[in-house]
């Protein structure tokens, strides 16, 4: 059995040791009243401090301690408090102010039941006893049945933010009042933070799901959204009243007293200038183009043996030239384009020395110099001889590249075709294609491009097939690639002097021809082309523009007048009887021709034409030698156009959307709209308006675009 010593210390704060003692001895600390003994895990404990609970009927004490807290020893007086001294010792206190309410409501409003609420002057003082908020009332009457019996309450100050469910409110009491009335839920109305609406324009949005910022886009509106929108006008018009009728698609001007009318004008024979000489010595095989990046003309000839450019700058009916630059050395003929996606132009000669074929790329400068400068020379033929002066050249716009045509004069003669590609001032020329088996010839006038079909029309006569006159299409497949397609006899019989060109407002092509098998009349045949998978040429009836011999002769479309200019070589009566000018006109698959108007009046005629556009000046540039005047190089400026047009530069406003009579009020469109009221336009393409009033691809004298063709029907109206 083991002993239990009972060990004591009388120094202050010792505490025994688990070796001091065993399980069960007692330990006493005299100077601080504590007892010790070591429990059976031989941890030393202190007896009297560590049960966590105590149950017990009544505790009975002299002064209460707990929590750090010294309680009273003595009751206080009736509806007193225990509040703290702040020293951790707790007093009764009264609190002024603080009141049972039911009690207080019954005193002075009667039983508290249902419709009756407490004093309305309990509830402030509990307020104010609460220190939250300061409340100030009028109150004359209690306030029974939720009503108060006369008077308001006047004024809510708080002290501290005003919140709902957490979230600070900012709304003024002004705009808390515009929701007065408002049936919306409450999902909706919390899309209407930020909203300056009314309530009436709110309680429109009974259902709308729209955002708050979508919302705040219908402030201002005071009527059906739907019938406002409705009456908005689908396209931008201006209403105006119209001075004399309009037809539904005309084009329209506005007056100078407000009133609008359609564009009207009338042609004629503007002008044909005095001859003007580009050399002085005599000139052969001239070609010409317009260079559109410079507003100038530029002629190529040979003149002694050499290839030679000059730059020409239209000015009314005179051109001035600058000086001639050389294109090669050595007897060369050649044709030239200009070639829009590189603002460059392009010639392609054949070498007399070793009968190759070449290409220069030119740069045109204009101001004051009208100049020209060529990069180095590229061979698109050397595999021998090419045939004299066989070689046509155009631009295809759809593959932003040129075509040149050219016939070989040597083993099986073919006659082929090659892409030409402009870069800087370098021209690569792709594969050869082969489009007639024969050599043709007269082919240098007969190229050009049809923008429609997007095809390239080649008009020769073929050497190897008794002169007769055919016409074949290529197409661009891909990069530069050509492909040729099936060639069309439009002349059954020897075929000379051979030129052609397109009309862009008709669609149509129009070859002209010396036709030797009804006794060299000068002739002309509509064609139309068809391009996609059928690639096809038909042609019209013949039309003799001139029952007598011609020779040279080449022809261009001025798109101003609507009219095929030709000039060329009137031979009648088998002698030389001057210079003679043309128009004619498409209408279907035939052409009509006016009287000849005397272009040369010398006997000796003129040679080596060359009829070339100028959309800037909307005039048509005549180029030949002057068969009077020693073959010199001449230029005369020509022009069927409308030269009475009461439409400027600045009055076109745009379209007539109906027909209307004269007075009446007319809708016009204007920029931005769409037209449907036109026919045969080619989708993608820009229309200018001419001086009649009518639609064309390029400008008329005044260049005022009418628009871009979105169908054949329909044009998005611009100005």
């Amino acid at each position: 059995m083991a002993i239990i010593v009972t060990k004591n210390s009388s120094t202050a704060s010792s505490v025994p040791s688990s070796s001091d003692l065993v399980e069960g001895e007692l330990a006493v600390n005299t100077a601080d009243k504590r007892l010790f003994t070591e429990n059976a895990s031989a941890a030393v404990v202190e007896l009297g401090t560590n049960p966590s609970t105590v149950t017990t009927t009544t505790v009975t004490t002299t002064n209460l301690v707990a929590g750090g807290l010294t309680y009273v020893t003595s009751d206080g007086d009736a509806n007193q408090v225990l509040a703290t001294n702040g020293s951790g010792a707790l007093q009764w206190l009264t609190v002024s102010g603080v009141y049972d309410l039911a009690t207080q409501a019954e005193a002075e409003a009667g039983t508290v039941t249902d419709g009756k609420i407490f004093s309305p002057l309990r509830v402030k003082q509990a307020i104010d006893a609460l220190g939250d908020a300061s409340v100030d009332w009028t109150r004359p009457g209690t306030i029974g049945s939720n009503t108060p019996s006369s008077g308001a309450f006047t004024t809510l100050s708080a002290s501290s933010t005003f919140s709902l469910g957490g979230s600070s409110v900012t709304s003024t009491a002004a705009e808390l009042n515009i929701l007065d009335g408002v049936t919306s839920t409450t999902a909706e109305l919390n899309i209407l933070d930020g909203v300056t609406a009314t309530a009436t324009e709110l309680n429109l949005l009974d259902g709308v799901t729209a955002t708050t910022t979508e919302l705040n886009y219908v402030d201002g509106v005071t009527s059906n959204i739907q019938s406002q929108i409705d009456g908005i006008s689908p396209s931008p018009t201006y209403s105006a009243t119209a001075s004399g009728t309009l037809a539904n698609g005309d084009t329209v001007i506005i007056n100078a007293d407000g009133t609008v009318s359609a564009v009207t004008g009338s042609s004629g024979l503007e002008s044909l200038g005095a001859d003007q000489n580009f050399t002085s010595a005599a000139a052969n095989y001239i070609d010409s183009a317009y260079d559109a990046s410079t507003d100038r003309l530029v002629v190529i000839y040979t003149e002694s043996s050499t290839l030679y450019a000059k730059v020409g700058q239209v000015s009314g009916t005179t051109v001035t030239f600058g000086t001639a630059a050389t294109v090669a050395a050595g007897d060369s003929a050649g044709s030239i384009c200009y070639d829009p996606s590189a603002s460059k132009v392009l010639v392609c000669y054949r070498l007399a020395g070793d009968t190759y074929g070449y290409g220069r790329v030119g740069t045109v400068t204009g101001g004051s110099t009208n100049s020209i400068s060529f990069g180095t020379a590229a061979a698109f033929y050397n595999g021998g001889a090419l045939e004299g002066t066989n070689i046509g050249l155009c631009h295809m716009t759809s593959a932003n590249a040129n075509v040149v045509c050219y016939a070989r004069d040597h083993g099986s003669q073919e006659s082929e075709a090659k892409m030409a590609t402009i870069s800087g001032t370098d021209v690569t020329f792709g594969t050869a294609e082969q489009f007639n088996s024969g050599s043709s010839r007269h082919l240098e006038r007969g190229v050009f491009y049809d923008p429609d079909t997007e095809r390239v029309v080649v008009c020769f006569y073929d050497l190897t097939d008794s002169d007769d006159g055919y016409a074949c299409l290529l197409s661009n497949p891909s990069g530069t690639t050509l492909d040729a397609h099936t060639k069309y006899e439009f002349n059954n019989a020897n075929t000379q002097y051979i030129s052609a060109c397109y009309d862009t407002v008709n669609n149509k092509g129009i070859v002209l021809y010396r036709d030797k098998g009804n006794s060299n009349y000068f002739t002309s045949r509509v064609m139309t082309i068809v391009g996609g998978s059928t690639n096809s040429i038909t042609f019209g009836s013949e039309t003799v523009i001139i029952s007598a011999d011609t020779t040279f002769n080449d022809c261009n479309y001025d798109v101003n007048s609507g009219k095929v200019v030709v000039i060329y070589k009137d031979e009648t009566g088998g002698s030389n009887n001057g210079g003679k000018l043309r128009t004619g006109e498409i209408s279907g698959t035939s052409s009509t021709w006016s009287d000849a108007t005397e272009l040369v009046s010398n006997s000796a005629g003129i040679e080596n034409p060359s009829v070339i556009y100028d959309p800037d000046s909307a005039k048509t540039l005549l180029n030949y030698s002057d068969g009077g005047n020693s073959n010199y190089g001449t230029t005369n400026v020509f022009s069927v156009g409308f030269f009475s047009s009461n439409m400027t530069a600045e009055n076109y406003i745009g379209i007539s959307d109906a027909a209307y009579s004269s007075s009446a009020t007319a809708t016009i469109q204007i920029a931005g709209a769409v037209d449907d009221a036109q026919s045969s336009l080619t989708a993608g393409q820009k229309y200018y308006i001419q001086g009649d009033g009518s639609l064309g691809l390029t400008p008329a004298s005044v260049s005022v675009e009418a628009g871009t063709a979105v169908s054949a029907t329909k044009l998005i109206v611009k100005g």
